[in-house]
């Protein structure tokens, strides 16, 4: 019989829950004392604990900083409307990301955690909440009542071969959860998949593994271990789980950017590989070389109806409850937009009608009144165009080094634009016509090919300020492949992409590229501090420092010209 937890007795000093006056973990997960000090020192001193934080925003600049401080960690559970009235347990809650999450919906939090150090940042992580408690104990010690509404197992299941000594460990710790369930209860599991496409492509197993150990099977007592689809659907149903829902966040359920239902898979009108291959997956080792371009494989995946078997990780939502529930919309997936400030962050919705059409409804995760007079944010509801991504297949030419395919996609774009997109027609050269305000964001990843043509999606942006075609084809120009160019257009004294303007006929013009970073920094505007390119940036502190001395050395004038110029082509998707 297990301690039950008003048992426990709180250390009012980092107001955490014990089972003993002992206080000593024996619980060997660990990032290592050093990273968890860190991370502990940075929440304690922070003054902004939410969510949304850009105190812990500004904080990241490696993995184990991005895992405990990231915006996107909260996509995984954005669309669970937990109630105020709801009682959560979350086990092996770690340094509180989630915690925080949860904890800001009024819900009843109680937070398990066998790390005294990791339980220590979860209770600093949410010490402006009243309604959350962080214990710290071997949650197999504990004795649960049949109390909650929810129990989440976030990146634990996995570990139960390690930590649990029964001949079943996995099933052994789904025993605990409906001990703690409550009759109509609910069970969320998020979990890497051994068969996700990463680990094909030659990845390190996401807990420290070697390449391929979860597709060979080479898991020990030792190690972690992951499940396939239908191991984890087989362990549920013999534990006595009922209505077993599965959800596919991409590129994992780490870092998620978008969450799919097994609706997505059956709609003949919905493509997710088109989304999915915006994303790259991620080896958190960086170690590893990638096999081969995922951003090519999905759509083969996609048209064998394989997505659900090889996503990189699940989300499961399971009960004990027999009874069905009802879905009053078919939701096929929400993608979520998370790196801009936060009144302009965005959910959208992609949903199937009762006429089997689909519509793509967004909207802010916050509401907000601000209004930028430069540039302004305007969310509707449209509707889904079937049919390729255009972004998708300018990458697929220059992965297959298809240079006349690539000239004939990027033609595709141009023309369209200039059909479009011009407001005031110059008559001396059309690339420097002026366009439409919301046109600003008309670059190849928000165009689809149909049967129709290509249509426009994503219409979120419209720019107040006057810009040029040559303005929103630098845009997207500047992230191409330089060494694609190089190899297919030859030219002296010039860079990739004056060879490529010049190939394509349209001429560079120094002074039109103060509008192209005008433009950007306006931009830049809606974004807060976390973003993917700075992050990567970051990883590397000996080379930011290399490049901070050589900018030290030049002209003020030159070296903001040189700043400004690289956020530019950093930064240049909306």
């Amino acid at each position: 019989m297990g301690i039950k937890l008003e048992e426990f007795w709180l250390n009012q000093d980092i107001n955490v829950f014990f089972a003993d006056g002992n206080q000593q973990s024996s619980f060997k997960y660990s990032d290592g004392d050093k990273t968890e000090e860190r991370i502990y020192n940075i929440i304690k001193n922070a003054r902004d604990l939410s969510i949304f934080s850009d105190e812990l925003i500004e904080q990241i600049y490696d993995w184990p900083t991005e895992y405990h401080f990231s915006p996107l960690r909260h996509n995984l559970l954005r669309h669970f409307e937990f109630k105020s009235t709801d009682r959560i347990l979350e086990l092996g809650c770690g340094c509180g990301a989630i915690t925080r999450q949860l904890g800001e919906t009024g819900a009843a939090i109680t937070a398990i955690e066998g790390s005294k150090q990791r339980a220590k940042c979860a209770s600093s992580r949410t010490r402006d909440l009243p309604n959350v408690n962080v214990y710290c104990s071997d949650f197999q010690k504990i004795s649960f009542d049949n109390q909650f509404n929810y129990v989440t197992l976030i990146g634990v299941l996995e570990y139960s071969t390690i930590f649990f000594s029964e001949e079943d460990p996995l099933k052994a710790c789904l025993e605990i959860i409906k001990s703690a369930l409550k009759p109509d209860g609910k069970l969320i599991i998020a979990i890497e998949n051994r068969l996700g496409l990463k680990y094909f492509m030659g990845y390190s197993e996401d807990h420290g593994g070697a390449p391929f150990s979860g597709i060979q099977d080479l898991y020990t007592n030792e190690t972690a271990k992951t499940l396939g689809k239908e191991e984890l659907l087989v362990l549920l149903k013999q534990s006595n789980f009922e209505n077993i829902n599965f959800q596919y966040p991409f590129p994992d359920y780490k870092i998620p950017e978008v969450l799919f239902f097994e609706s997505a898979f059956k709609s003949e009108k919905f493509s997710p590989s088109d989304i999915i291959c915006q994303m790259t997956s991620r080896d958190y080792s960086r170690k590893t070389i990638p096999l081969f371009s995922e951003n090519l494989v999905w759509p083969i995946i996609d048209s064998n109806k394989l997505i659900s078997q090889l996503s990189n990780s699940f989300l499961v939502v399971a009960s004990l409850n027999k009874q069905k529930e009802i879905d009053e919309q078919k939701v096929l997936g929400i993608k979520y937009t998370v790196d801009r400030k936060i009144e302009y962050n965005t959910r959208t919705e992609f949903i199937e009608n009762d006429e089997n059409n689909i519509i793509v409804k967004k909207k802010n995760i916050i509401i907000s009144l601000v209004n930028n007079k430069e540039i302004k944010q305007e969310l509707v509801t449209d509707d889904y165009y079937h049919g390729v991504n255009l972004d998708v297949q300018i990458n697929k030419a220059i992965k297959s080094n298809n240079f006349a395919k690539f000239i004939d996609n990027i033609n595709l774009w141009i023309n369209y634009i200039k059909t479009n997109a011009v407001k005031e027609y110059n008559s001396d050269n059309i690339y420097y016509s002026r366009v439409l305000p919301n046109y600003i964001d008309c670059i190849p990843r928000n165009l689809i090919i149909t049967q129709e043509g290509l249509k426009y999606i994503d219409r979120e942006w419209v720019l107040t300020k006057e810009f040029t075609l040559f303005t929103l084809i630098m845009r997207y120009i500047n992230m191409i492949d330089p060494d694609f160019i190089d190899l297919h257009i030859k030219g002296l004294n010039q860079n990739s992409y004056d060879k490529l303007l010049n190939y394509l006929g349209i001429p560079f013009n120094h002074v039109l590229l103060k509008e192209v970073v005008a433009v950007q920094e306006i931009i830049e505007q809606t974004f807060s501090k976390y973003r993917k390119q700075d992050r990567i940036f970051n990883h590397n502190s000996k080379q930011k420092r290399i490049i901070a001395k050589i900018l030290n050395k030049l002209p003020s004038s030159v070296k903001d010209m040189i700043v400004r110029v690289k956020r530019v082509f950093d930064n240049m998707y909306l």
